[in-house]
């Protein structure tokens, strides 16, 4: 098993936090949301290599974070370091043909292809043993317990049989059930398609849009396999917070207290990073204050608030 973690592009969508910062290595409870997705990734047996793709301009920050975290899967950890083409970033469908073109995989080898933004409450191990009891490629489709908006996510058709007989990438589709989570498990045969998907789509970049081509032109039969645990895309503010959310919820308490003066009251589930000030404040439930924050005076409850910030007299409930 080989994994691709697509951890590039714009994040438009979290701007100003992420028009330097990559997405990815904002943190929810304590730990980047990177860190969040390879902990579940290790749990996966045998794996071959881990590829993390990422845009040049955003290289040193990687190489901080892979300098810092202790995994057991560090070791097989490397960075596909993309430069841009003409101005602009390039999409995860030519970053993933490259990753094949540079390396010499084999074609009996199978890929776990996931978006690098993705907090998952289902186990990816789960995920892969089922890849290899049907033996055929699948995709993580998130059964919605409320109803989304198609227009944010890939909308998948399911037929009775468990395949896939439509997708639709992020079209107008108000009311649906199903949505994919950009996590995918690719056989080689299918992810070589990539090459001839670019020559065919050159402006066609999302991933969805490849499942799309390649279920249209009914080149790969691919399965769906539905699950209910929590999902979050972490590249929008209500996703962030979400997956926060999701995080302190298994705490059940309170992780640090940073130093407290003042009257404070804290209300679990919170993480207050230990050398975070707090003063006269009330904090929680479902908190995360990062390194080197002052909070003064001010109440906050479902917020993240990142390093370095300063807090005063102020009221917040996202």
């Amino acid at each position: 098993m080989n994994v691709i973690i697509l951890a590039g592009g714009y994040a438009q969508r979290l701007w100003p936090l992420t028009e330097e910062f990559p997405k990815v290595l904002l943190k929810i409870g304590g730990k980047e949301i990177l860190f969040h997705l390879l902990c579940n990734i290790q749990d996966i047996p045998k794996i071959n290599s881990i590829t993390i793709a990422i845009d040049e301009n955003k290289q040193e920050y990687f190489n901080d974070f892979l300098r810092n975290i202790k995994l057991d899967i560090y070791p097989n950890i490397k960075l596909s370091i993309h430069s841009l083409v003409q101005g602009k970033i390039v999409g995860p469908v030519s970053k993933l043909y490259h990753i094949l073109m540079e390396s010499s995989y084999k074609k009996t080898e199978n890929f776990l292809v996931i978006g690098g933004d993705n907090f998952f409450g289902f186990s990816l191990k789960e995920f892969t043993d089922f890849f290899n009891r049907k033996n055929q490629s699948i995709i993580a489709i998130h059964e919605e317990v409320k109803i989304a908006d198609g227009s944010q996510f890939g909308i998948p058709k399911i037929s009775s049989d468990g395949t896939i007989s439509e997708f639709w990438e992020k079209q107008n589709i108000k009311q649906v059930n199903f949505v994919s989570t950009a996590c995918y498990l690719f056989k080689y045969d299918t992810i070589i398609q990539t090459s001839k998907y670019l020559n065919a789509l050159k402006d066609e970049e999302s991933l969805g849009s490849f499942v799309s081509w390649l279920v249209d032109k009914k080149k790969e039969k691919i399965l769906a396999l539905k699950f209910r645990e929590p999902w979050y895309d972490t590249g929008t503010r209500e996703g962030l917070l979400g997956a926060n959310k999701a995080f302190l919820n298994n705490l059940k308490g309170t992780n640090s207290m940073g130093f407290l003066r003042g009257e404070n009251k804290i209300r679990p589930p919170v993480f207050i990073e230990h050398d975070a000030i707090i003063k006269n404040s009330e904090i929680g439930p479902f908190v995360y204050i990062d390194h080197n924050v002052s909070i003064d005076s001010s109440k906050i409850s479902n917020s993240i608030i990142y390093n370095q910030s300063k807090i005063t007299k102020s009221k917040s409930h996202l």
